[in-house]
């Protein structure tokens, strides 16, 4: 990584300290006078104002059969600033935070597009902080008259007073984006999938996004991060035996470490295409209820789904029509047992790296500039503590600095790098010698393996079949989980010790990161799709 920042200060000068001050002195100066001049009659005043400035350069290239499809000259060679608001007025006791009607989507105001200098940088905030406050005087006002309407008296705090953090990075020149090695990187990708008949199709993608952020808040948050994004990302797609089109992606997220060297991406890709060419002769799923093994990439879908899920969100948002749905579904679970007792599951927003790697969580202030805390989850199964933002549940004195933000939302509770780490790991050769022995126990024919999902929810890729008596594996198609909830995440038997870090960047969720080894569930079911063929192709594939 040291190599890398050495890189980084070889291509724009523009990027000096003076520039730096221009955004914080930009920034502070509307913050000011929005907190100060910003009103309309009769309406409650900015209480907290947060503006984000995300300055990007990226590049951008796709490959299909060894073939450019999609190259950086497709996307801006130049660096893009963006703005972001969230204001919330009113008070600490009476506020617009947190409600969401039906005709609101909890987004905060964008630009997506603003001049480098300060008078554009001012500008560009005013116009959207000018529509902010409008929309939360709304807001505060529907809100308000819904909790008369309810006859609401929530003695907790929609978004609690809280000491302020500082945190700046010293900013780097980035490196000049090697376009010539991407390109080339990206068709070597793809085309080694011609080693494979059996492929009907084969694309191979690499993104590299350069990031840096400013923050500030009315409050004396500051904040300035600097971030990487590398992705590598493969899709095949096969017709099998039976008629069958199947298309699994696979795809790695790196940030502020160079990437893999070709070879080993190669490597990578060569073993994704063989896993989806041999799936041509897989066997047709029939309905299972047993002992399940998910290897690291499906394990960590797996807590994003059942823990993840369930520990974010921890306030549930008041709305006009029905419950918050996205609200974590433990908020009220603290001293139970969440989880297998061998497990314990922590937080740490602070840690920036681990093992070489860098992870995506990393967040010393929080997205309402609250410093983060490491957080004990998980000890022996027994959940211990949640992740809180500004906006608390009854009981809860104060934020622990784990308010996130995505492109989709507000902030709201949720985790950074998660550690789920059992106290007696397994080899990969004994955790597949418990799957077989349990299945012997329960008199199963055969146990699973799955190696990835792309959502618990939907079907899965091909998995692996495991029989006991010789050990003999085979792939099967057309299976889904089914019943597939948190109670699986207390039935784990046992887990791996390939540990494995998973980044996650804002593209749908907050920046995160899974780190979790094999785990092995004693109870899945699995049942067939019922998917039908799709029609053969008249000629054959060239």
């Amino acid at each position: 990584m040291r190599k890398f920042f050495v890189l980084l200060c070889l291509l724009f000068p523009a990027f000096s300290w003076a520039q730096d001050d221009v955004y914080f002195k930009a920034m502070q100066d509307e913050l000011a006078r929005t907190q100060k001049q910003l009103r309309i009659p009769n309406a409650p005043r900015p209480y907290f104002t947060a503006y984000w400035l995300t300055k990007t350069k990226g590049v951008i290239y796709e490959s299909l059969w060894g073939e450019l499809t999609v190259s950086s000259t497709d996307v801006s060679d130049d660096w893009l600033l963006m703005g972001r608001v969230h204001m919330v007025v009113g008070d600490k006791k009476e506020n617009s935070h947190g409600f969401l009607h039906s005709h609101y989507y909890y987004i905060p105001n964008e630009v997506f597009k603003i001049g480098d200098g300060y008078d554009a940088v001012r500008l560009g905030l005013w116009g959207i902080t000018d529509a902010e406050y409008r929309e939360m005087v709304e807001i505060f006002a529907q809100k308000q008259a819904f909790m008369r309407q309810k006859n609401l008296a929530d003695k907790s705090s929609d978004f609690a007073p809280a000491k302020q953090g500082s945190f700046l990075e010293p900013q780097p020149q980035w490196e000049e984006l090697d376009y010539a090695y991407y390109e080339d990187l990206t068709k070597a990708l793809s085309a080694e999938a011609k080693k494979y008949p059996n492929l009907e199709e084969a694309s191979a993608g690499v993104r590299v996004l350069l990031s840096m952020l400013w923050y500030v808040n009315s409050q004396g948050g500051k904040m300035r991060l600097n971030t990487t994004w590398k992705n590598v990302f493969l899709q095949a797609q096969i017709r099998n035996k039976d008629g069958i089109k199947q298309r699994p992606m696979a795809q790695w997220m790196y940030t502020l470490e160079e990437l893999p060297s070709k070879e080993e991406l190669l490597q990578k890709a060569n073993a994704f295409y063989k896993w989806v060419s041999e799936g041509y002769s897989a066997e047709k799923a029939t309905p299972y209820i047993g002992p399940v093994l998910f290897k690291p990439a499906a394990a960590q879908e797996m807590i994003n789904s059942l823990f993840v899920s369930n520990v974010s969100n921890t306030k549930p948002l008041l709305q006009e029509e029905g419950e918050d749905l996205s609200a974590g579904g433990f908020k009220d679970k603290i001293g139970q047992r969440v989880f297998a007792q061998q497990f314990t599951v922590e937080d740490k927003p602070l840690l920036r790296e681990y093992k070489g790697v860098s992870l995506a969580g990393f967040a010393p202030i929080d997205a309402e500039g609250v410093p983060a805390e490491n957080l004990l989850l998980v000890s022996n199964g027994k959940l211990l503590d949640l992740p809180f933002s500004r906006s608390l549940t009854q009981g809860r004195k104060k934020s622990n600095g784990h308010a996130r933000v995505s492109y989709r939302q507000r902030p709201r509770a949720g985790i950074t790098n998660l550690f789920v780490t059992p106290q007696d790991p397994l080899s990969q050769q004994e955790l597949e010698q418990k799957l077989l022995d349990r299945c012997r126990e329960l008199d199963l024919e055969y146990g699973y393996i799955v190696e990835m999902m792309p959502n618990a929810k939907q079907d899965l890729p091909n998995i692996t079949r495991v029989y006991v008596k010789d050990g003999r594996k085979e792939q099967v198609y057309g299976a889904k989980l089914e019943n597939f909830t948190s109670r699986s995440l207390r039935d784990i038997l046992a887990a791996g010790d390939d540990e494995t870090i998973f980044n996650f960047s804002e593209d749908s969720d907050p920046a995160h990161a899974i780190i979790v080894p094999s785990l092995l569930v004693d109870e899945v079911e699995l049942v067939p799709t019922g998917k039908h063929p799709d029609r053969k192709p008249f000629v054959p594939k060239p």
